[in-house]
């Protein structure tokens, strides 16, 4: 941005991809970075007010029942433990959709 009395929605969505990304991000102006502030706090408070409903908690709650080790390991599971972690197969398809056909598996 050339003036520095805006914000700059752009650098803003820069900051919060590297954020997400894991990474630094670059210095924001002052204008940028209290506007980045403000809306950081507002969803904040936003979420800060939400009740758990029932349903809410059941679902952080079979979420949290994996770690990420868990999921990253599945190469080590059937297709059908693989399917069965909860989250990884949303629509319920069939394990024989996920096979790789591209290799002939042996007639027994």
């Amino acid at each position: 941005m050339t003036e520095t009395n805006q914000v700059d929605y752009a650098a803003i969505y820069e900051a919060l991809a590297a954020l997400m990304r894991g990474d630094v991000p670059k210095d924001l102006n002052p204008q940028t970075s209290a506007k980045m502030i403000e809306m950081l706090k507002r969803l904040h408070k936003s979420f800060s007010s939400f009740k758990r409903t029932p349903a809410a908690q059941a679902g952080k709650d079979q979420l949290s029942r994996y770690k990420q080790e868990d999921m990253l390991a599945t190469t080590d599971m059937s297709d059908e433990a693989a399917a069965a972690l909860v989250g990884a197969n949303p629509f319920q398809l069939p394990p024989t959709l996920f096979q790789d056909f591209s290799d002939p598996q042996p007639q027994g």
